[in-house]
């Protein structure tokens, strides 16, 4: 027998609901479809009772025995999908059927479980939400969560997942079979929401949150399956732009557990999560579900979960009868019942936003203190406060009166444990605010250290306040700070791991009070902080998406709060990293509207706030590197002189450890922009001014790796001045310094970090090649340095815009040293990469990419293309001494680097 064949049109608004029925057992499935005769819609009931009675046919006949892997009942068992080697099924369910199998393929033994798409059901949409489930689980990694192992499609195009193997019943029974106290059901049911929350966290709803889809071992471990039904919250679609996958998923839930707004097809959040989590919580700790409908028939439970509220839970174990009912009812009524309530309102705005509320409250329960569920009253509050402190309340109580003045008592002492803790919060925001900057001004990285981790402590040590929303804000700026140290000292993952843990605080922080601009701002600064560790080991994409989110966020904020320092702050450098960004993308014109827009906006904050004058001398400095680099020296000189008027308008800037650290790098890039305008000695003159102040502050700061790195630079620069100068053996001693400075901090150093990686060892072989051509072991290491660097698709810039060009100079010296050397076929390989590496940067008019470019035509015979590049550099400020036989003329005026000294 085989199963007529269904309209496609007509398949895609029945198969959801054969999904539905699937689900129920033999009896609810008659009532679900007799209800559908009562309303008016007996034609679509007798479609559903044919298909379903076909599939019970075909179940009949062994059909499902005989799946498209091949082979009959007998051969199931044995069947190889990939790795792995089926061994007896599991269960099935309305998607398809699970089996147990192991691997066979000889690289490891394990045990895993398969999941098949049932056959039968095959339509498009089927399939779609089956891969859905594979790339959810993938973005998924966490302890609760049963893992994605691998995906693939069967010989006869069957797709199938394979997943952890878990061996344990589903939470319910599991907690009836051990008689589990309230607490350990509690506990069971947070590792839950935990797991629910760490989805959320990453835009994936369940959706179908159940307690067969959540199993627990013998040992206790939660284990939640079945990703099938989720949806990305980031999913952008429109209601006429729905996919038949967002139309079926939309109806694809077990409706004993589903939301309000899923029966009636409305919108999903991760609030129709939350309810689902409170019927599974509801059900745990009565037995009952909250809303049993007054006779069997499914349209009454369906009309039940949309209409009637559920009875207060007490109510429901009450009514069981018994003295031990009586006795949980007590332990029930009150706040749990009210946390409960909260998670099954019918309204989607009235329950918890997310798991991590819902978590946060139950937490709250079990540490006895004022759930947020509840309103928060002074006797509610007094009351919370005796149940904590029981023992210390009663033991001095004779009576009643007396249990009152103990409880007046315990109060005072209360008042004087806040005031305790608000001298202790005013020494911490003393730590974060003034004692930071004195010490940030002197460079003490080690003490600064120390406070970061003494403010963490507190906050361990104080674990009934961890979760006010004040401290968590301080936490997640100590945590900032810590990262900003780590940073420092070349330590990115762990910068990255304190930046990933400011940002879920502040995340969660912004998810209770999502208009509170302190929170708006709190959480901007984490997600642009964690971009720029994207940015420092080479991940543009990331880089890009956090900035992206982060002036979205501050942007919001500040319709909210126009004036709030902490936004504008936000918005400001927001605007200035898009700007860097947008340079490393060779995107010129986009990249200095974006620090144009951020300089004016800084200097209004800095007129308010004396302490961002710093941050507008950065911005200085990065609009004069992306004025550079679109071929305007001359303005790029002025930047880099501005950055020093800028950074000195604070008070006591003349000893603050960062204002030097500005100046030292504005004398720097100065040098720089001389020396390629060809101003030799007036570049020279700009230059060791700054390199002594690097020396000092390196000094003053060893743990430093980031200075250390800028010196490294400076070094390499002025090696390249003192060749140019004639002066060679003081230029190899600069190249010296530089070889024993990457030998020490090469182990302290992050192996992503690309400045380190990259960027220096680049400048270094360029230059050492430049100097002694003949250098064999050069030659060598600049090879492998190039065949090292992720190669540019059509499409897709993987390496910087910096990074590029000086790649693509150390191809340049590595080819004329390989032609010196009389090694053609290097020499040309070495000219490929060149004109590769410069190609985006020439095109967008970067003079030091085009000069590049135009070598490397020039030494390929390419002259006709060369000449329009020759004349592109004529019409720059370009004038590098090292280019004086591109045929460019000299510079029209010489000029003068004295402003740029201290």
């Amino acid at each position: 027998m085989s199963p007529s064949p269904p309209d496609p049109a007509r398949w895609a608004e029945l198969s959801a609901r054969i999904d539905m029925l699937l689900d129920l057992d033999l009896a609810a499935r008659a009532a679900h479809l007799d209800a559908l005769r009562a309303a008016g819609q007996g034609a679509e009931a007798e479609e559903l009772a044919a298909l379903l009675n076909e599939l019970a046919a075909l179940d009949a006949e062994g059909f499902l025995d005989q799946p498209a892997l091949g082979g009959g009942a007998a051969a199931r068992g044995g069947q190889t999908l990939g790795a792995y080697t089926l061994e007896h099924a599991l269960g099935e369910g309305g998607m398809g059927s699970v089996w147990q199998a192991r691997r066979t393929d000889g690289r490891y033994e394990g045990r895993v479980a398969i999941k098949l798409l049932r056959t039968g059901l095959r339509s498009r949409g089927e399939a779609e939400r089956f891969a859905r489930e594979g790339q959810l689980l993938a973005r998924l990694d966490h302890p609760h969560i049963a893992r994605l192992i691998d995906a693939g499609v069967g010989p006869d195009g069957q797709p199938y997942l394979v997943l952890d193997h878990v061996e344990g019943l589903p939470i319910d029974q599991h907690c009836e079979q051990l008689g589990l106290d309230l607490p350990a059901r509690l506990r069971l049911f947070l590792d839950v929401l935990s797991a629910v929350a760490h989805a959320h966290s990453r835009l994936i709803l369940h959706r179908d949150l159940k307690p067969s889809n959540i199993l627990v071992s013998a040992q206790g471990q939660v284990k939640l399956l079945d990703f099938g039904i989720g949806k990305l919250l980031a999913d952008a679609e429109t209601p006429g732009q729905a996919t038949e996958l967002t139309r079926e998923a939309g109806s694809a839930f077990t409706p004993q557990y589903a939301a309000p707004e899923q029966l009636q097809g409305g919108e999903v959040t991760t609030a129709t999560d939350v309810y689902a989590l409170g019927v599974l919580l509801y059900t745990l700790l009565s037995g009952e579900h909250p809303t049993p409908a007054p006779t069997a028939t499914t349209l009454d439970r369906l009309r039940a979960v949309v209409e009637h509220t559920p009875r207060r839970l007490s109510e429901t174990v009450l009514r069981q009868g018994g003295a031990a009912a009586a006795r949980r009812a007590r332990l029930l009524r009150g706040d749990l019942e009210t946390v409960v309530a909260k998670a099954l309102k019918k309204a989607p705005a009235e329950r918890y936003a997310t798991a991590a509320e819902f978590a946060d409250d139950l937490r709250r329960w079990l540490r006895q203190e004022p759930v947020r569920a509840r309103p928060d009253r002074a006797a509610y509050r007094l009351r919370k406060f005796v149940q904590r402190n029981r023992w210390a309340v009663l033991a001095g109580s004779l009576s009643g009166a007396l249990l009152l003045v103990s409880a007046g008592l315990a109060l005072r002492q209360a008042e004087e444990a806040n005031r305790q803790r608000q001298q202790a919060e005013g020494l911490l925001e003393f730590m974060l605010g003034d004692l930071r900057e004195r010490l940030d001004a002197v460079g003490r990285l080690d003490v600064l250290d120390a406070v970061g981790s003494k403010v963490l402590a507190y906050y361990a040590s104080q674990p009934a306040r961890r979760q006010r929303g004040e401290d968590l804000l301080r936490q997640a700026a100590v945590l900032q700070m810590l990262s900003d140290l780590a940073e420092e000292r070349g330590r990115l993952a762990e910068a990255e791991r304190s930046r990933r843990a400011a940002a879920d605080t502040t995340a969660m922080l912004l998810a209770m009070s999502p208009d509170d601009p302190d929170r708006i701002a709190a959480h901007s600064l984490s997600l642009d902080r964690l971009g720029w560790v994207a940015g420092l080991r080479g991940e543009m994409a990331m880089w890009v998406a956090a900035i992206q989110d982060s002036l979205a966020l501050s942007e919001r904020g500040l319709t909210i709060a126009p004036e709030h320092p902490g936004l504008l702050d936000s918005y400001t450098g927001g605007l200035s990293n898009m700007g860097v960004v947008l340079m490393e993308q060779h995107d010129l014109p986009a990249a200095l509207a974006r620090h144009e827009a951020a300089r004016r906006k800084v200097i209004e904050l800095a007129q308010r706030v004396p302490g961002q004058w710093i941050y507008a001398a950065h911005g200085a400095g990065w609009q004069a590197r992306a004025l550079a680099a679109h071929g305007k020296l001359r303005e790029a000189l002025e930047g880099a002189r501005r950055m020093l008027s800028l950074v000195r308008q604070p008070p006591q800037a003349g000893s603050d450890q960062r204002v030097h650290y500005i100046e030292a790098s504005a004398q720097i890039i100065t040098a720089q922009y001389l020396l390629e305008m060809g101003e030799l000695a007036a570049s020279r003159q700009a230059q060791t001014p700054g390199l002594d102040r690097l020396r000092e502050m390196i000094a003053a700061e060893r743990e430093s790796v980031f200075n250390t790195w800028q010196l490294g630079v400076a070094l390499v620069q002025d090696a390249r001045l003192l060749r140019l100068q004639g002066r060679p053996a003081d230029s190899a001693l600069r190249l010296g310094e530089v070889d024993a400075m990457l030998a020490r901090a090469q182990p302290e150093v992050d192996p992503q970090d690309v400045e380190w990686q990259r960027l220096l060892p680049a400048m270094l072989l360029a230059e050492r090649l430049r100097l002694r051509p003949e250098d064999e072991a050069s030659r060598a290491a600049a090879r492998a340095l190039l065949d090292r660097l992720p190669r540019d698709a059509p499409g897709q810039q993987r390496l910087f815009a910096s990074h590029q060009r000086l790649a693509a100079e150390l191809a340049v010296a590595l080819a004329r040293a390989c032609e010196r050397a009389g090694r053609p076929a290097e020499a040309n390989q070495a000219w490929d990469d060149s004109l590769r590496l410069s190609e985006d940067g020439a095109r967008a008019g970067n003079p030091a990419l085009i000069a590049v470019k135009l070598r490397a035509l020039l030494a390929q015979g390419r002259r006709a293309e060369a000449e329009a590049l020759r004349e592109a550099l004529r019409a720059s400020d370009w004038r590098h001494p090292d280019d004086g036989d591109l045929g460019i003329e000299p510079a029209v005026a010489p000029l003068q680097a004295a402003s740029a000294s201290p």
